[in-house]
């Protein structure tokens, strides 16, 4: 017996890891399809992942199940279309074998992500990219209790991931790069405590603007008591490290309805003046451990109140230095001496109400004072009394506090103090008496053996009286040398109610040599400027555009400028530039560049420069030529020329500024836009008011000249518009084809046309954001004519020639042939013209529909033999047949239906449309419809009078025929959704390769 029972418990097992093998695999496909219709009920975004990343396995973590997924990502739809939200590049479950077999409440061993990318965004208007479920209706409240479903987990952890949280609504931004993070705690108790570990080698944060950490080493080792239904946060044993700076919070946080509660005080771990220069980046980043540091540290402070879009909690924090000193190994020099009183009040969350008090800052710089004192009562006025003395020698400087790859020298010293209130509004300013100079000052970067040296400044700010107009802002003296090029400015301002300025400028600037010295990331400036400049005047006759009492003139001169930056596809070149400029206006007697592969030369006029540079509604105006070789329209809208022309990378809208008046006249040999190249273009370009206005365009194209009138409107850059006037001479039908989206959608049978038209349309709607024209919004009208042209090789010819018997016409032939034509609700529309059918003469007129459909009457002139005696006589009765019964041709009349790419003509007579009654002809009718049917012609019947009219039928061959191209569509819609699903897992996979291979 027990032989038998440990049988059958072998089986079993042996049943089960044999299941655990074969049903992932068999049933894989099955599996994840059921998946797939899943998600997309519910998800409103693109879940990728591949079955031969998802393993199930019993033998992983015996006797766990365990769960593996890996490449697994999230990409979401408009309007975050693209981004990734979610990507992990594995990620496993584990589930206690037990618990799955004999309960009803499974117990999750284990959950873990490797190498997770979580990119959460959040727009200004609130809309959030991880809010991607699809509303459905709610369930009832009343659900059984014992319906319910709860779990436990034991133990998540997080390896190596990279989180951004991007909040535009409360401006608030977070990243954390290599973050490590574990928990454990049980989900299925109503009190309960739980366990976290965070680590993040790089963080950065910033809110409203302001940066707070920058690539900061962060560890958090939290535990939380969680209770009343997971809405209240008590803190228990928590340590926090910023870099080396630790602290610890007690306290406790709730979620409630309209906002969040919290009581949080805060203080320093360790009272360790070493701890708090680790905040500090520079020294953070290299040798931090050999720094001598003494030194005692206080830190305390407090979060208490509500936090919600009304309310803000009440905040306290305190820091105190005493005796702090700190010392690089290397340096002779220690900067000692450090004392520190700061405290930052809000007593009741209301911003403004917030002081800061900086009691007392000392820092000796070896032999170096520096002291400051000063208490900002409120964010209000901001009430201020403020004391600042300092004398610091920068050579010496740098011997205690070294400045990677710099060298510095001269005197510096400030002497300030500010006691007052600023209020804009009631013209109040603090009463000010500020020094500041600088003696003999020395700056040389280890990248560049020129120094900038003798420069020399001196400076005063003074307000004696509190009002605003009494400011006095003087720079008496600027100067410095830089290999040999000198260069000196003075700036005197007086009355900031009306700002009177005095300010003269001379002398040059190598660019090149200058970012050698203070370098800039990802930025790179080279060239020579040389200026003579002096101005004087006020703002209100500058605002009133007196000019003429503000005193300006000078000239400046511009060599071999270069400007590149990481956030720019090309480099702006300026070989030469050279103006002079008085009160009213440059004048730019030279300027030639190359932006990219786009050569600019300007000359002309600039006016109201002052304006546009020192107010907001500051309008510049201009007059000025412009020529060019070549502009690369690609490559300044986005992207390089070949993306742009493979539609790989999409263009983007072009803004035109509102407060820019040009009037250019332009003379351009080769512009390039998407695939398109046009040539000798010459005429004028008006930009006013935010719009761009062609006032006569001339240009060359696909072998036709064009002349175009009319304006681009950007105004909206979410619906940009344009409006043109079109005269088109001798273009080639079948090159339009090509490269034209409208007439591909509005005139398909232009690509199997060989000829030219000319044509005098007007034509507007509006742009997409990759500048291609929105076809729904065309509307327009005008001529369109063709001198020579043939149609072959459409299926439309074939099954025309098909149903009429024309079987020898095998092309349609036009010539001199004038079309009125208008585009409208979503067709182009044609009144009928004449053309040749093969050798007989035909007219046709109607519409093409944006969905491909085709509504036409076309109307044909044929011998009366061409359908046979049956036929012939029955038209001939009827009068349908030329003058009379004898008549040697037949005039025929066919509806055309369906689409361009399967029509649906259906020959009829005119008299069959008004649905003649008479039993007679309906006699008649049914014996010709024989008769063209015994020949393989299929027609409606003619004439009929039951509940199923001629139009009823062609209306239903015209729907089936948009059911087909609906189809069709559809099918393309999906093959462009599973070749899009391709390059988003490409993108997931190379993200999460990158992401690995960082480790």
């Amino acid at each position: 017996m027990k032989k038998k029972i440990l049988i059958i418990v072998l089986g079993f097992f042996i049943f089960l890891f044999a299941a655990a093998i074969i049903l992932p695999i068999i049933f894989k496909d099955d599996i994840k399809a059921a998946i797939d219709r899943e998600i997309e009920k519910s998800v409103n975004a693109d879940v990728l992942f591949d079955a031969d990343d998802f393993n199930i396995s019993l033998f992983r973590n015996f006797p766990n199940i365990t769960a593996t997924m890996k490449n697994f990502g999230v990409i979401n739809r408009e309007p975050f279309a693209g981004n990734i939200l979610f990507a992990v590049e594995e990620f496993s479950i584990e589930i206690h074998l037990w618990s799955v077999i004999f309960s009803d409440q499974p117990r999750i061993k284990g959950i873990y992500l490797y190498h997770p990318e979580v990119n959460i965004n959040v727009l200004e208007d609130g809309r959030a990219n991880w809010d991607i479920m699809i509303a459905t209706e709610e369930q009832p409240d009343s659900l059984e209790e014992d319906g319910a479903f709860s779990f436990s987990i034991d133990h998540w952890a997080i390896k190596d991931g990279h989180i951004i949280y991007d909040d535009k609504e409360l401006g608030f931004f977070m990243e954390l790069e290599y973050f490590d993070h574990s928990g454990r705690g049980d989900f299925t108790q109503d009190v309960f405590d739980l366990y976290t570990k965070n680590y993040a080698r790089e963080t950065t944060i910033t809110y409203d603007g302001i940066t707070y950490l920058t690539d900061q080493e962060i560890t958090l080792d939290v535990t939380l008591g969680i209770s009343d239904n997971y809405s209240r946060y008590t803190f228990k044993d928590n340590v926090a490290l910023v870099n080396q700076f630790g602290f610890t919070a007690d306290g406790w946080f709730t979620m409630e309805e309209d906002g969040y509660g919290m009581d949080i005080s805060f203080n320093a771990k360790e009272n360790d003046f070493k701890s708090l220069l680790s905040l500090i980046p520079a020294m953070y980043a290299s040798d931090f451990e050999k720094i001598e540091a003494e030194g005692f540290l206080g830190f305390v402070g407090f979060v208490r109140g509500k936090y919600s879009e009304e309310e803000m909690p009440a905040f306290n924090v305190a820091l105190k230095v005493t005796d702090g000193m700190f010392k690089y190994p290397d340096l002779p020099t220690a900067v000692s001496n450090i004392q520190i009183d700061m405290l930052v009040d809000n007593p009741d969350g209301i911003i403004e109400n917030t002081m800061i008090d900086i009691a007392k800052m000392h820092v000796d710089f070896g032999a170096n004072p520096f002291d400051l004192q000063m208490k900002i009562h409120n964010l209000r006025d901001y009430a201020m009394d403020a004391k600042a003395n300092a004398r610091l020698n920068l050579g010496e400087l740098t011997q205690m506090f070294p400045i990677d790859g710099i060298d510095l020298r001269g005197m510096f010293t400030l002497d300030a103090t500010a006691s007052g209130k600023v209020d804009m509004d009631q013209s109040i300013f603090p009463k000010t008496n500020l020094n500041m100079k600088l003696e003999n000052g020395y700056v040389k970067s280890a990248d560049f053996p020129i120094p900038l040296e003798k420069m020399n400044l001196m400076s005063e700010v003074r307000n004696s009286t509190g009002k605003l107009d009494d400011t006095e802002i003087d720079l008496n003296q600027f100067s410095m040398e830089m290999d040999g090029e000198p260069f000196t400015a003075t700036v005197k301002i007086r009355d900031l109610n009306d700002y009177n300025w005095d300010a003269t400028a001379k002398g040059g600037v190598d660019l090149e040599k200058i970012m050698k010295i203070f370098p800039m990331e990802g930025m790179e400036l080279a060239g020579k400027i040389k200026a003579d400049f002096t101005s004087k005047g006020k703002m209100s006759d500058l605002d009133a555009g007196r000019y003429q009492n503000i005193p300006t003139s000078g000239n400046m001169t511009v060599k071999d400028f270069v400007y590149k930056s990481k956030d720019l596809d090309y480099d702006v070149k300026i070989s030469s530039a050279a103006g002079d400029f008085d009160p009213d206006k440059i004048r730019l007697t030279e300027f030639k560049s190359m932006i990219g592969e786009s050569d600019v030369d300007v000359t002309g006029v600039v006016s109201n420069y002052f304006g546009f540079i020192l107010s907001k509604e500051g309008v510049i105006k201009g007059n000025v030529t412009l020529n060019s070789n070549l502009i690369n329209l690609n490559q300044l809208m986005g992207g390089t020329e070949e993306e742009t022309t493979n539609t790989e990378e999409p263009l983007t809208v072009i803004a035109i500024p509102g407060n820019i008046d040009f009037v250019l006249e332009s003379t351009i040999k080769t512009i390039r836009y998407t695939n398109l190249t046009l040539s000798n273009a010459k005429g004028k370009v008006v930009v006013r008011d935010g719009i761009a206005n062609l006032e006569g365009l001339n240009f060359d194209m696909l072998g036709g000249s064009f002349l175009m009138i009319g304006a681009y409107d950007p105004r909206d850059l979410e619906h940009p518009k344009y409006d043109f006037n079109m005269k088109i001479q001798n273009l080639d039908i079948k090159r339009s084809f090509d490269n034209f989206n409208t007439i591909q959608a509005l005139a398909p049978v232009a690509q199997h046309v060989n000829g030219k038209f000319s044509t005098d349309f007007k034509i507007g709607g509006e742009l997409g954001t990759d500048m291609m024209p929105i076809l729904g919004t065309i509307s327009g009208s005008g001529i369109i004519k063709v001198a020579q042209a043939v149609v072959k090789n459409s299926k439309l010819i074939s099954d025309v020639a098909t149903i009429t018997r024309l079987g020898d016409a095998s092309e349609v032939t036009l010539k001199d042939v004038i079309m009125k034509a208008k585009i409208s609700d979503g067709k182009l529309s044609v009144e009928p013209f004449d053309f040749s059918f093969g050798k007989y003469a035909a007219n046709i007129g109607g519409s093409t529909g944006l969905d491909g459909s085709l509504d036409y009457n076309m109307n044909f002139d044929i011998p009366a033999g061409q359908l046979g005696t049956q036929v012939n006589n029955f038209l001939s009765t009827y009068n349908l047949g030329g003058s009379g019964a004898g008549s040697s041709n037949l005039k025929l009349n066919l509806l055309l239906g369906g689409t361009y790419d399967n029509p649906k003509p259906v020959l009829m007579s005119p008299d069959a449309r008004d649905q003649v009654q008479s039993a007679a002809k309906d006699a008649a009718t049914d014996a010709v419809t024989q008769a063209l049917q015994g020949q393989g012609i299929n027609v409606p019947k003619l004439g009929r009078t039951d509940s199923t009219t001629v139009e009823d039928q062609i209306k239903g061959e015209v729907e089936e025929a948009k059911e087909e191209a609906k189809e069709k569509a559809e099918e393309k819609v999906e093959e462009a959704k599973e070749e899009l699903k391709k390059e988003a897992e490409d993108k997931i996979k190379d993200l999460l390769k990158r992401r690995g291979g960082n480790n």
